[in-house]
């Protein structure tokens, strides 16, 4: 799974795939990730993290 997955979700920018991908260190742990660790991470909300974790194939 590469970045651009990321890119292709609505309310993910650039600077809160910057975030996750520094808080997690690569798309494969964003989708391993629960919904609360992703909420965590600076300027997601639960209906963001919801958002990638549908849309990664959660």
């Amino acid at each position: 799974m590469t970045r651009a997955a990321l890119d292709a979700l609505e309310g993910i920018g650039p600077v809160r795939k910057k975030r996750m991908l520094a808080a997690f260190g690569s798309v494969a742990a964003v989708k391993r990730a629960s919904l609360d660790e992703i909420v965590a991470v600076k300027g997601m909300t639960p209906e963001l993290a919801s958002r990638v974790k549908a849309g990664l194939g959660e």
